[in-house]
Order: structure tokens, then sequence, then C-alpha cells
């Protein structure tokens, strides 16, 4: 015999994105029960300040970095082996 079982409520944050927001995902959210929580758009830089101050800038220096790459390479694929050198 099976004791109670023991569920923890979920709050589910969303940031408004259309893929988030359908018809299809809030009849999943709401057989799957879920309390949903969505932010306005364009509050991200208030919500999640480690994606302004560390990951946007790692993007951008990234992607400045692999453009480099094609351009010092032509010809070649850039692969999965070439990334943690361009990175550094």
């Amino acid at each position: 015999m099976h004791g109670p079982v023991n569920i923890r409520p979920v709050v589910l944050l969303l940031d408004n994105h259309d893929s988030l927001l359908s018809i299809e995902a809030f009849d999943h959210y709401r057989q799957n029960g879920p309390t949903i929580v969505s932010f306005l758009s364009h509050c991200s830089h208030k919500l999640q300040s480690l994606e302004v101050s560390f990951c946007r800038p790692l993007k951008t220096y990234v992607n400045s970095a692999c453009d480099a790459w094609v351009t010092n390479h032509p010809g070649h694929t850039m692969t999965v082996y070439d990334i943690p050198g361009i990175v550094k």
C-alpha cells in the first residue's frame, strides 16, 4: 500500500513568446496544473540581470570571433572542434 503522494506546486514563468501563449500550450498547462506567471514584453533586462551583464556581451564577442574565424579560414567549415579555440 502506498502513502499519500507529496505533490509540490509548480510555477511556470513565461516571457510572452507566441509559442508559449498558444491555445495548445494553455490546454497543456491546464491539464498539467502549473501556475502561470507571464511577464510583459521587453522587461527581461529588469528580470535577467545576468543576461544583460554577462550572456549578451559574451554572445556578441563569440559572434565576432566566429565571423573573424570564417574570414581567416576561407573554404573551411567551422565545426564544434573549432569553438573552444574561437571562444578562448
